[in-house]
């Protein structure tokens, strides 16, 4: 028959590698977590195991407010509306994160620091607690504090103890998260400034190229159209209307016109340099390029309502290249209602951009056009060569460093949104 001694001895040994699996366990499944919601949430049931607690909380600290904050975490992920708060030295929680120093009470609804707000918050009537502070590399990152034991007993010193040897591999991979996070954004937003970067320059390398062609092209056949236009009108004065060739001359001239719109507006296009910026008021450019669309707008019998913000602040624009932006989205506007209807324009201000906004009640671009608006020569329209959307979308992202954003619906009308900087973003 075994002595009381080997019996004792045996339980210890059992005892002690049934914790050394469990402390295994937690090396291992927190080590194995990179995203601190989960390390969180896994830490958490972990520890409730570990102890065999009812329920545990990590707060974590927010020093620019002087709080800690526990996240309620459903299914891995935190609750955005639902966390508790507290001041640091106000409850438990609060004293271990001022202290920096575990706490054992077996006396706890008497301790004058305990607070019932975690009672209301969670449902759970506090018997028994414990706390300690959560550190990493001596630095205070949040504070672990377990509820009541599943067995009814309180908590001792033993368990105390077993919570601080878990903290210290918490700590690591709560501190080892953040940083893995933190890292991942910077490479997040490192990679998007280098993919705007990127569409910038491909932008910028492909309508040169197309300039350098509409280049050409300008000068090659925008004379000899011009010309051919000019002996087509003087033909047409001369030659009576019932004439046969009359006929001819009626459907030759406009198609020689269109032709002129198109060189012209190649050429014109083959023209743009980069801008010159300078400090302007936005409100300012778009009354002027209203004021001089007034007459075609009353004859379309189209209204157009202006409510621009007063002071807003003024920004650095290239004066000619912004009013060249505002004249194809109005212009777009006019073309898309021939038989009358509404414009209204709107500026405001929206964080770091100014924002302005065309919207009108016109035909409405169908839903697989929308993504092709901005594509050079691309148009729906008979009278348009299609190129009014790469320049404004040219002029105000790339010379500007704003956005271009149209919604639209078929037979509903249009939005142009330009979000134009404050400040000139690198």
């Amino acid at each position: 028959m075994r002595s009381s001694k080997s019996i004792t001895r045996d339980a210890v040994f059992l005892f002690i590698n049934l914790k050394t699996y469990e402390f295994l366990k937690v090396t291992t499944l927190i080590d194995s977590i990179i995203y601190s919601q989960e390390v969180l949430y896994k830490s958490m049931k972990l520890i409730e195991e570990f102890l065999g607690a009812e329920k545990s909380l990590i707060f974590q600290l927010d020093s620019d407010r002087d709080e800690i904050f526990y996240k309620f975490i459903k299914d891995g992920k935190e609750d955005e509306t639902k966390e508790i708060r507290f001041k640091i030295g106000e409850g438990i929680a609060g004293f271990v994160a001022a202290t920096r120093k575990p706490f054992l009470s077996q006396n706890i609804r008497n301790d004058p620091h305990f607070s019932d707000v975690i009672e209301k918050k969670i449902g759970i009537k506090t018997n028994s607690l414990i706390a300690v502070p959560l550190e990493s590399k001596d630095t205070l990152i949040g504070v672990i504090e377990v509820i009541n034991k599943k067995d009814g007993k309180k908590f001792d010193s033993r368990d105390l103890k077993l919570l601080l040897s878990i903290s210290e591999l918490i700590g690591i991979a709560i501190n080892n998260a953040f940083l893995y996070e933190k890292i991942k954004k910077k490479f997040e937003i490192t990679d998007h400034k280098l993919k705007i970067t990127k569409e910038r320059l491909l932008s910028s390398e492909k309508l040169a190229s197309l300039g350098s062609f509409a280049n050409a092209i300008a000068h090659e056949v925008l004379n000899p159209v011009m010309v051919i236009a000019g002996f087509i009108r003087r033909i047409q004065k001369i030659t009576p209307s019932n004439d046969l060739r009359w006929k001819y001359l009626i459907q030759i001239l406009p198609q020689l016109e269109r032709l002129e719109r198109v060189v012209h507006d190649i050429a014109n296009f083959a023209e743009m340099e980069p801008g010159t910026l300078s400090e302007g008021d936005i409100n300012t450019k778009i009354r002027k390029v209203v004021s001089n669309l007034l007459s075609i707008i009353k004859q379309r019998g189209i209204t157009i309502d202006l409510k621009l913000k007063d002071g807003l602040p003024h920004i650095l624009m290239d004066k000619r290249y912004i009013s060249l932006a505002i004249f194809h989205i109005l212009m777009n506007s006019i073309e898309a209602m021939p038989n009358g209807g509404k414009i209204m324009i709107k500026t405001d201000k929206k964080e770091d951009n100014i924002l302005v906004e065309v919207i009108d009640t016109g035909k409405g671009i169908k839903a697989e056009h929308i993504d092709k608006v901005f594509n050079p020569f691309f148009t729906s329209k008979t009278k348009s060569t299609g190129l009014g959307m790469t320049i404004v979308n040219h002029i105000i992202s790339y010379e500007h460093g704003g956005k271009v954003e149209i919604e639209s619906k078929e037979g509903k009308g249009t939005k142009v949104r330009l979000l134009i900087p404050t400040k000139i973003r690198g």
